[in-house]
């Protein structure tokens, strides 16, 4: 009996360590943002538009136009609790994905919460897929 208590005991402890080593480390990470990235395929400002926006809605972004040549996008995630907004500049030939605020993400100092840069990725897989999409259109 007492040499199985000791093992749980042990394990335990050993959780509980490995919690608190590794728990809190790449929680949060440097932000992450898209700077002047290429277009790799030659599309229309129009194109490239719809592209952003239609990106934005897949991956649950409310995107807004703000004018030509800027959108922004906010991500409302678990209901609300914590919320994401970036600005979207764009031309025919390059676009960013810029953060702009949080609340509930701990942005502090550069870093923020892996879910802020897991979002952005996605958003960036999504607009990089439909770019793809929109040339290959244009070829036919």
């Amino acid at each position: 009996m007492n040499r199985a208590f000791a093992r749980t005991a042990c394990r335990a402890a050993l959780v509980v360590l490995a919690v608190l080593l590794f728990g809190g480390c790449a929680k949060n990470t440097p932000i992450y943002n898209i700077q002047d990235s290429p277009v790799p395929y030659t599309i229309s400002l129009e194109s490239m538009e719809s592209c952003i926006l239609d990106a934005g809605k897949l991956q649950g972004w409310k995107m807004t136009q703000i004018k030509p040549g800027l959108i922004e996008g906010v991500n409302r995630i678990a209901g609300g609790r914590h919320v994401a907004e970036v600005s979207i500049p764009y031309t025919a030939t390059h676009y960013s994905i810029l953060y702009k605020s949080s609340v509930n993400l701990k942005e502090s100092n550069g870093r923020i919460h892996r879910t802020y840069n897991s979002l952005v990725r996605k958003l960036e897989t999504s607009i990089l897929n439909n770019i793809k999409a929109e040339a290959n259109l244009s070829k036919q």
